[in-house]
C-alpha cells in the first residue's frame, strides 16, 4: 500500500493495524524521502537473510545448494545429530 504522510496522519493506527493484519508493507511518501513500514517479524527475517549473505561460507553453501537443485543433483542429507555433533556433550 502507498500513502502520503498527510493521508496517514489522520488514521495512523488504522494504517499500522492494516500492515500487521494483512502483512502488507506500507510505503509512506513524504516531501523529503519515502519510508517503508513492515511487521517486526518480517524485518527479523530480512535481517537474518542479510546475515547469511554477509557470511561468505553460508552464502557459498546457499548458492551451491541452489545450483545443485537447478541441476537436479541430490545431496547427502544429514541428521540433526550429525549437524550438531560438535555441540553435544
Amino acid at each position: 500500500m502507498i500513502a502520503t504522510l498527510e493521508k496517514i496522519s489522520g488514521n495512523l493506527a488504522g494504517y499500522l493495524n492494516n500492515v500487521l493484519i494483512n502483512r502488507e508493507e506500507l510505503l509512506v511518501s513524504t516531501i523529503n524521502r519515502n519510508l517503508i513500514i513492515i511487521p517486526e517479524d518480517d524485518w527479523n527475517h530480512i535481517n537474518e537473510t542479510l546475515k547469511l549473505f554477509e557470511d561468505k561460507k553460508s552464502l557459498k553453501a546457499l548458492l551451491d545448494g541452489h545450483n545443485a537443485r537447478n541441476l537436479n543433483i541430490e545431496h547427502k542429507t544429514y541428521s540433526f545429530e550429525e549437524v550438531f555433533d560438535d555441540l553435544q556433550d
